[in-house]
């Protein structure tokens, strides 16, 4: 029977963790943001509280992250899987009093919506269209980037058919999820939780 997320222990060299949180930190940082219920993107502080930067996958981490992705798709999923959303993975830093509360990655609400006349056959083939070559989310994942003594609090939970999971807090641990599933960030009490995470993208309905 498949799970809903496959872990790795990486066993990622501080050296190469390091490296991550480094590259991270030359790129743009900026308050972190959710999809609005209009489909728009912002910052709700309500909702989540963090900080973020984006790299680009063409970079050393890029290949490295999807080779996990691949295997977990290969053991697991089994999605049509093609990129990483927007070919960018994020860099998120919380620090004391900072959270992601409960959320999935997809959404139905941001998806396109078909409006067409069912008898016009010209409205009905856009639709058709646009429909074969929309791609939505279908897996996430987390890489830890600080350890368990880094900071109190924190935990990265996930909400699967009524039972809660939390994810291990061990420094190189990778958790790749249906990105379906419910999960929060608990807020941190103390310290600074890094993590690197992101998006893999597929065909809609395929």
């Amino acid at each position: 029977m498949a799970e809903f997320a496959v872990e790795f222990d990486t066993k990622l060299p501080d050296v190469v963790v390091d490296e991550i949180i480094k590259l991270a930190h030359d790129y743009p940082v900026k308050d972190g943001t959710v999809f609005k219920p209009d489909g728009e993107v912002g910052h709700i502080s309500a909702q989540r509280d963090s900080l973020v930067s984006y790299i680009p996958t063409d970079v050393w981490i890029g290949p490295m992250m999807w080779y996990w992705i691949q295997a977990a798709n290969r053991r697991n999923f089994r999605f049509n899987i093609t990129s990483f959303d927007t070919e960018m993975l994020q860099y998120t830093e919380y620090n004391e009093g900072q959270y992601y509360h409960w959320h999935p990655d997809q959404h139905l609400y941001t998806e396109y919506t078909p409006n067409f006349i069912p008898s016009s056959k010209y409205n009905h083939s856009s639709n058709l269209s646009f429909a074969e070559h929309e791609y939505v989310r279908k897996l996430a994942f987390s890489l830890q980037l600080s350890g368990p003594d880094d900071y109190d609090g924190g935990e990265l939970q996930f909400l699967d058919a009524g039972k809660l999971m939390t994810a291990p807090k061990a420094k190189g641990r990778m958790i790749i999820f249906d990105a379906r599933t419910m999960h929060r960030v608990r807020k941190v009490k103390s310290g600074c939780r890094k993590s690197l995470v992101g998006w893999v993208v597929g065909p809609r309905w395929a």
